[in-house]
Protein backbone atom coordinates (compact mmCIF):
# COMPACT_ATOMS: atom_id res chain seq x y z
CA UNK A 1 0.00 0.00 0.00
CA UNK A 2 2.74 2.15 0.69
CA UNK A 3 4.19 1.54 -2.59
CA UNK A 4 1.10 2.81 -4.12
CA UNK A 5 1.07 5.90 -2.72
CA UNK A 6 4.46 6.52 -3.13
CA UNK A 7 3.93 5.76 -6.89
CA UNK A 8 0.90 8.03 -6.67
CA UNK A 9 3.32 10.81 -5.14
CA UNK A 10 5.84 10.54 -7.81
CA UNK A 11 3.08 10.85 -11.11
CA UNK A 12 1.49 13.98 -9.26
CA UNK A 13 4.78 15.34 -8.88
CA UNK A 14 6.06 14.85 -12.66
CA UNK A 15 2.59 15.95 -14.16
CA UNK A 16 3.18 19.50 -12.12
CA UNK A 17 6.74 19.52 -13.47
CA UNK A 18 5.61 19.13 -16.72
CA UNK A 19 2.78 21.78 -16.49
CA UNK A 20 5.58 24.07 -15.11
CA UNK A 21 7.78 23.70 -17.53
CA UNK A 22 5.48 24.20 -20.54
CA UNK A 23 4.43 27.54 -18.71
CA UNK A 24 8.10 28.41 -18.43
CA UNK A 25 9.50 27.54 -21.63
CA UNK A 26 6.18 28.16 -23.62
CA UNK A 27 5.28 31.40 -25.60
CA UNK A 28 5.35 34.62 -23.52
CA UNK A 29 2.28 35.94 -22.61
CA UNK A 30 0.67 38.54 -25.29
CA UNK A 31 1.63 42.40 -23.96
CA UNK A 32 -0.81 45.52 -24.88
CA UNK A 33 0.40 47.09 -28.01
CA UNK A 34 2.67 49.81 -28.07
CA UNK A 35 1.10 52.91 -27.54
CA UNK A 36 0.81 55.40 -30.24
CA UNK A 37 3.43 57.87 -30.39
CA UNK A 38 2.33 61.88 -29.42
CA UNK A 39 1.28 63.87 -31.43
CA UNK A 40 3.47 67.14 -31.85
CA UNK A 41 3.13 70.18 -30.31
CA UNK A 42 1.10 72.97 -32.27
CA UNK A 43 3.41 76.01 -32.90
CA UNK A 44 2.75 78.51 -30.71
CA UNK A 45 1.21 81.78 -32.05
CA UNK A 46 3.58 84.28 -33.29
CA UNK A 47 1.80 87.21 -30.48
CA UNK A 48 2.51 86.04 -27.22
CA UNK A 49 0.18 89.01 -26.55
CA UNK A 50 -2.07 90.91 -28.44
CA UNK A 51 -0.97 94.30 -29.03
CA UNK A 52 -4.06 96.85 -28.17
CA UNK A 53 -4.95 97.64 -32.36
CA UNK A 54 -5.74 96.24 -35.80
CA UNK A 55 -2.32 98.80 -36.88
CA UNK A 56 -0.19 97.71 -34.57
CA UNK A 57 -0.80 94.29 -35.30
CA UNK A 58 -0.70 94.33 -38.34
CA UNK A 59 2.76 95.85 -38.03
CA UNK A 60 3.62 92.83 -35.69
CA UNK A 61 2.72 90.35 -38.06
CA UNK A 62 4.19 92.25 -41.20
CA UNK A 63 7.79 90.24 -41.32
CA UNK A 64 6.91 86.95 -40.04
CA UNK A 65 3.43 86.41 -42.34
CA UNK A 66 5.51 87.80 -45.67
CA UNK A 67 8.41 85.24 -45.02
CA UNK A 68 5.50 82.66 -45.06
CA UNK A 69 3.45 83.30 -47.57
CA UNK A 70 4.85 86.09 -49.83
CA UNK A 71 7.45 83.33 -51.92
CA UNK A 72 3.96 81.24 -52.58
CA UNK A 73 2.75 84.69 -54.08
CA UNK A 74 5.27 85.56 -55.48
CA UNK A 75 5.77 82.17 -57.40
CA UNK A 76 2.20 83.17 -58.54
CA UNK A 77 2.54 85.81 -60.10
CA UNK A 78 1.13 88.14 -57.07
CA UNK A 79 2.28 90.88 -55.54
CA UNK A 80 2.81 91.24 -52.22
CA UNK A 81 0.92 91.65 -49.98
CA UNK A 82 -2.44 90.26 -52.33
CA UNK A 83 -5.02 93.30 -53.06
CA UNK A 84 -7.85 91.15 -53.18
CA UNK A 85 -8.70 88.19 -50.63
CA UNK A 86 -11.16 85.45 -50.50
CA UNK A 87 -11.67 82.40 -48.03
CA UNK A 88 -13.11 79.19 -49.42
CA UNK A 89 -14.11 77.32 -46.39
CA UNK A 90 -15.74 73.53 -46.35
CA UNK A 91 -17.51 72.07 -43.38
CA UNK A 92 -17.45 68.33 -44.47
CA UNK A 93 -13.51 68.78 -45.10
CA UNK A 94 -13.29 71.25 -42.16
CA UNK A 95 -10.60 73.29 -44.19
CA UNK A 96 -10.05 76.36 -45.64
CA UNK A 97 -8.29 77.78 -47.88
CA UNK A 98 -6.88 81.58 -48.66
CA UNK A 99 -6.93 82.78 -52.02
CA UNK A 100 -5.88 86.12 -52.88
CA UNK A 101 -4.86 88.70 -56.40
CA UNK A 102 -3.93 91.73 -57.84
CA UNK A 103 -6.16 94.72 -58.25
CA UNK A 104 -7.01 92.65 -61.33
CA UNK A 105 -6.54 89.31 -62.59
CA UNK A 106 -7.13 85.84 -61.48
CA UNK A 107 -7.41 84.38 -57.82
CA UNK A 108 -4.41 81.96 -57.04
CA UNK A 109 -4.36 79.93 -53.87
CA UNK A 110 -1.73 80.97 -51.15
CA UNK A 111 -1.94 78.57 -48.43
CA UNK A 112 -4.70 75.63 -46.84
CA UNK A 113 -5.50 76.07 -42.99
CA UNK A 114 -7.14 73.30 -40.67
CA UNK A 115 -10.66 73.84 -39.47
CA UNK A 116 -10.35 72.85 -35.17
CA UNK A 117 -13.55 73.52 -34.92
CA UNK A 118 -17.13 74.37 -35.75
CA UNK A 119 -20.56 73.64 -34.79
CA UNK A 120 -23.72 72.25 -35.54
CA UNK A 121 -24.02 70.28 -39.13
CA UNK A 122 -24.53 70.83 -42.83
CA UNK A 123 -27.22 73.69 -43.84
CA UNK A 124 -27.69 77.36 -43.70
CA UNK A 125 -28.22 79.58 -40.70
CA UNK A 126 -31.54 79.90 -39.29
CA UNK A 127 -31.85 81.65 -36.22
CA UNK A 128 -30.39 83.08 -33.01
CA UNK A 129 -28.99 79.62 -30.50
CA UNK A 130 -29.07 77.33 -33.56
CA UNK A 131 -25.23 77.07 -33.29
CA UNK A 132 -24.99 76.60 -36.97
CA UNK A 133 -22.10 77.71 -39.08
CA UNK A 134 -23.57 80.26 -41.73
CA UNK A 135 -23.15 79.03 -45.80
CA UNK A 136 -23.42 81.46 -49.03
CA UNK A 137 -20.87 84.30 -49.62
CA UNK A 138 -20.18 87.00 -46.95
CA UNK A 139 -18.17 90.00 -46.83
CA UNK A 140 -15.55 90.10 -44.06
CA UNK A 141 -16.23 92.59 -41.93
CA UNK A 142 -13.93 94.60 -39.17
CA UNK A 143 -10.92 92.94 -37.78
CA UNK A 144 -11.02 92.63 -34.02
CA UNK A 145 -7.42 92.67 -32.44
CA UNK A 146 -9.38 92.19 -28.69
CA UNK A 147 -11.16 89.10 -29.09
CA UNK A 148 -11.29 86.53 -26.42
CA UNK A 149 -9.66 83.95 -28.79
CA UNK A 150 -6.72 85.69 -30.11
CA UNK A 151 -8.05 87.59 -32.96
CA UNK A 152 -11.10 87.41 -34.84
CA UNK A 153 -11.97 88.15 -38.16
CA UNK A 154 -15.97 89.37 -38.39
CA UNK A 155 -18.48 86.92 -40.73
CA UNK A 156 -21.11 89.62 -42.34
CA UNK A 157 -23.81 87.02 -41.89
CA UNK A 158 -26.69 87.46 -42.41
CA UNK A 159 -26.83 88.55 -46.20
CA UNK A 160 -29.30 89.27 -48.16
CA UNK A 161 -30.17 85.26 -49.45
CA UNK A 162 -30.60 84.88 -45.54
CA UNK A 163 -32.81 87.17 -44.80
CA UNK A 164 -34.91 87.21 -48.08
CA UNK A 165 -35.15 83.42 -46.84
CA UNK A 166 -35.76 83.94 -42.77
CA UNK A 167 -37.73 81.89 -41.02
CA UNK A 168 -37.83 84.23 -37.79
CA UNK A 169 -37.93 87.77 -38.05
CA UNK A 170 -34.83 89.71 -38.54
CA UNK A 171 -33.82 90.28 -34.81
CA UNK A 172 -33.75 87.09 -34.35
CA UNK A 173 -31.83 85.57 -37.13
CA UNK A 174 -28.44 85.89 -34.45
CA UNK A 175 -25.51 87.22 -36.22
CA UNK A 176 -21.81 87.90 -33.70
CA UNK A 177 -20.10 85.07 -36.49
CA UNK A 178 -16.61 85.44 -37.01
CA UNK A 179 -12.92 83.43 -37.57
CA UNK A 180 -10.99 83.56 -34.43
CA UNK A 181 -8.29 81.91 -32.87
CA UNK A 182 -8.39 78.88 -29.87
CA UNK A 183 -10.21 75.39 -31.25
CA UNK A 184 -13.75 76.20 -29.64
CA UNK A 185 -16.61 77.31 -31.46
CA UNK A 186 -19.99 78.15 -31.53
CA UNK A 187 -21.58 78.96 -34.87
CA UNK A 188 -18.27 80.63 -35.37
CA UNK A 189 -14.99 78.88 -37.40
CA UNK A 190 -11.78 78.30 -34.89
CA UNK A 191 -8.97 78.57 -36.99
CA UNK A 192 -6.01 78.26 -33.79
CA UNK A 193 -4.22 81.31 -32.82
CA UNK A 194 -1.19 80.54 -35.21
CA UNK A 195 -3.64 80.17 -38.06
CA UNK A 196 -5.81 83.20 -37.74
CA UNK A 197 -2.81 85.67 -36.98
CA UNK A 198 -1.97 84.47 -41.13
CA UNK A 199 -5.39 84.90 -42.40
CA UNK A 200 -5.78 88.33 -40.23
CA UNK A 201 -2.70 89.79 -41.52
CA UNK A 202 -3.89 88.66 -45.23
CA UNK A 203 -7.18 89.91 -44.65
CA UNK A 204 -6.07 93.55 -43.12
CA UNK A 205 -3.61 93.90 -46.17
CA UNK A 206 -6.52 93.74 -48.81
CA UNK A 207 -8.09 96.85 -50.21
CA UNK A 208 -11.51 97.81 -48.64
CA UNK A 209 -13.97 95.94 -49.55
CA UNK A 210 -12.27 93.60 -51.88
CA UNK A 211 -12.25 90.50 -48.83
CA UNK A 212 -14.87 87.62 -48.57
CA UNK A 213 -15.82 84.16 -47.82
CA UNK A 214 -17.41 81.37 -49.14
CA UNK A 215 -18.63 78.92 -47.05
CA UNK A 216 -19.96 75.75 -48.33
CA UNK A 217 -21.15 71.99 -46.68
CA UNK A 218 -18.46 70.22 -48.36
CA UNK A 219 -15.70 71.30 -51.56
CA UNK A 220 -18.17 71.21 -54.00
CA UNK A 221 -15.59 71.15 -56.90
CA UNK A 222 -14.70 67.89 -55.69
CA UNK A 223 -18.17 66.11 -54.33
CA UNK A 224 -21.81 66.62 -55.01
CA UNK A 225 -23.52 68.69 -52.95
CA UNK A 226 -26.02 66.78 -50.01
CA UNK A 227 -29.34 67.33 -50.44
CA UNK A 228 -31.00 71.04 -49.44
CA UNK A 229 -33.81 70.91 -46.38
CA UNK A 230 -35.41 73.90 -48.64
CA UNK A 231 -35.27 74.04 -53.07
CA UNK A 232 -33.93 77.77 -52.52
CA UNK A 233 -31.05 75.90 -50.35
CA UNK A 234 -30.44 73.56 -53.59
CA UNK A 235 -30.30 76.56 -55.61
CA UNK A 236 -27.56 78.25 -53.23
CA UNK A 237 -25.67 75.28 -54.05
CA UNK A 238 -25.61 75.43 -57.15
CA UNK A 239 -24.77 79.00 -57.04
CA UNK A 240 -21.48 78.40 -54.54
CA UNK A 241 -20.53 75.23 -57.00
CA UNK A 242 -20.37 77.79 -59.84
CA UNK A 243 -18.46 80.03 -57.88
CA UNK A 244 -15.76 78.03 -56.61
CA UNK A 245 -15.38 76.83 -60.54
CA UNK A 246 -13.20 79.90 -60.49
CA UNK A 247 -11.18 78.44 -57.84
CA UNK A 248 -8.60 75.92 -59.26
CA UNK A 249 -6.94 74.26 -56.52
CA UNK A 250 -2.96 74.40 -56.61
CA UNK A 251 -0.66 72.00 -55.13
CA UNK A 252 1.85 74.23 -55.08
CA UNK A 253 0.04 75.94 -52.56
CA UNK A 254 2.22 76.78 -48.44
CA UNK A 255 1.22 74.70 -46.15
CA UNK A 256 1.83 77.01 -42.88
CA UNK A 257 2.85 75.94 -39.41
CA UNK A 258 -0.15 73.66 -38.72
CA UNK A 259 -2.67 75.69 -36.04
CA UNK A 260 -3.56 73.53 -33.05
CA UNK A 261 -5.52 74.36 -29.78
CA UNK A 262 -4.39 77.31 -27.76
CA UNK A 263 -5.93 77.73 -23.88
CA UNK A 264 -8.57 80.62 -24.38
CA UNK A 265 -7.72 83.80 -23.43
CA UNK A 266 -11.50 84.89 -21.50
Amino acid sequence: MGGRRLALVLIAVAVLGFGLGRRRHGPPPSSPPPAPAAEPAPPPPLLAQVPGSEAEVLRALSEPIKAELEPTARQAGLRWPPRRVWLLAFKAERRLELWGANRAGPFRQLATYPILAASGTVGPKRRYGDNQVPEGIYRLGWLNPRSSYHLGIYVAYPNDEDVQHRVVERSRMGGDIYLHGNAVSIGCLAMGDRGIESLFYVAGRADAGERRILIAPCDLRRVPAPRGAEPWIDAMYGRLRAKLAEFSPSPAAATPPTPGPEPATG
